[in-house]
């Protein structure tokens, strides 16, 4: 990361629907972090500015992950704020929203005071999202209010799910008055317990105990009426079936405040991966059916999926490497996110579609200020090459963990670098 006062791109293309400048090649000229002017023609810089100028790049509004696991505090064996946040900015994010499920549990303000300063500086913005329950154990409240005032930016349980209906009930109701956003992990793997994959036909081949979709659909049944009853704000986060995606559909034709996301690795993938018994397949939610993977693709297109998430969650060797059944779920995400979306979803969205899912939906979901590419506004920048081949090897990784399926796959979307402010982080 270099702070710098000028840079100028050239010749770069603007991906951002909500720019007069969409799809057109352009130069930029960005001093003390705003963007100064966006011009067709040439713009004439002095020596001290920083030139960026590669064939066929293109710039959108900064990416930003609804769904990150990290390390620190109490897990920096897995990742530390630093290494966490590289890895981020080596994907092309310049923002994350930080799940709660750390050591201790981010379930007051203390704790979402600590993550905003520890991350003060560093190469990716943090947005904390705080606990619903205290310790994350699904009885009692957390400090909802006080963890809003310190900087939360919405609550989760996730990756668990809220079992207990009257305290995700009693969570909606308090958020309504400050219309904050409950984000719930939909799985009620109580009345499925122990299962590893997805159940279905692969299941039943390696003979392996699965976990049926019920398990997802009947949790947002339950929810979707505890909202309607509220009438307040619920987000699903990684939904991953077909009938996930339609009753989502519904319950928006109703008016009902509720959003949705979707994991990377569930556009990108099915279950059948798992006939080996790769563990670093086995994820939270399961990889499922083809059916469920382009119903997914069709709620992202159609709007009822508000984004798509990394699901990025580090894990030490101990945990992932041990036979499939005791493997903890869960892969390394955010340095091949985006490319992995937009491999598998080019056929599917425009780029311009794909990119609002990583920029636009989930600060729209969040309640935070707009970003675009437009004269004046600050620069919140990635800088990618849509179609440029990369091959993501574990010389590039910059997290502590290594627990990816990703290792030498080429995929497309090489990541050139992205801009908050004056914070430049150039990465070819």
């Amino acid at each position: 990361m270099a702070l710098i006062k000028k840079l100028l791109l050239k010749n770069v293309t603007i991906c951002d629907i909500q720019s007069k400048w969409n799809a057109r090649k352009v130069n930029i000229y960005v001093e003390n972090g705003r963007i100064q002017s966006i011009s067709d023609t040439d713009i004439i810089s002095d020596s001290d500015t920083i030139v960026l100028d590669k064939p066929n790049l293109s710039v959108s509004a900064g990416w930003f992950d609804l769904g990150t696991q990290g390390g620190e505090p109490g897990y920096e064996h897995r990742d530390s704020m630093d290494t966490l946040l590289m890895t981020a900015a080596a994907g092309g994010f310049t923002d994350i929203a930080l799940l709660p499920n750390l050591l201790p549990v981010i379930h007051s303000k203390s704790e979402v005071q600590y993550l905003r300063n520890r991350a003060a500086g560093k190469s990716c913005d943090v947005h904390p999202v705080g606990a619903l329950s205290q310790h994350l154990g699904g009885k009692d409240i957390a400090e909802l209010m006080e963890m809003k005032e310190a900087g939360a930016v919405a609550f989760t349980d996730c990756p668990e799910p809220v079992h207990h209906g009257g305290l995700l009930l009693r969570g909606l109701l308090y958020v309504k008055g400050f219309e904050g956003l409950i984000m719930q992990f939909p799985s009620d793997e109580k009345i499925f317990p122990k299962g590893h994959l997805h159940e279905g036909n692969v299941s039943t081949q390696i003979g392996t105990k699965g976990i049926p979709s019920i398990v997802e659909t009947i949790m947002i049944r339950r929810d979707l009426e505890l909202l309607r009853y509220t009438d307040s704000r619920l987000h699903f986060q990684q939904i991953s079936t077909a009938e996930s995606v339609s009753l989502i559909r519904q319950a928006k034709a109703e008016g009902l405040k509720v959003s949705a996301s979707v994991s990377v690795w569930n556009i990108a993938f099915t279950d059948d991966l798992l006939l080996d018994f790769n563990n670093h397949y086995k994820l939270s939610p399961p990889l499922r059916e083809e059916t469920d993977r382009l119903a997914l693709i069709e709620g992202l297109a159609d709007g009822t999926i508000d984004c798509i998430v990394s699901g990025h969650t580090p894990l030490e060797t101990e945990k992932k490497m041990l036979e499939f059944t005791y493997s903890t779920p869960g892969s390394l995400s955010l340095q091949t996110a985006f490319g992995l979306s937009w491999k598998h979803l080019k056929a599917h969205l425009t780029l311009d579609k794909v990119i609002e899912k990583w920029t636009y939906g989930p600060r729209k979901l969040l309640g935070l200020k707009e970003i675009s590419i437009v004269e004046g506004a600050e620069a919140r920048l990635s800088i990618f090459s849509p179609e440029e081949a990369w091959e993501f090897t574990k010389s590039q990784n910059q997290s502590l963990s290594d627990n990816s399926p990703m290792w030498n796959e080429i995929l497309p979307g090489k990541v050139y670098g992205t801009m908050r402010g004056v914070d430049f982080q150039a990465l070819v």
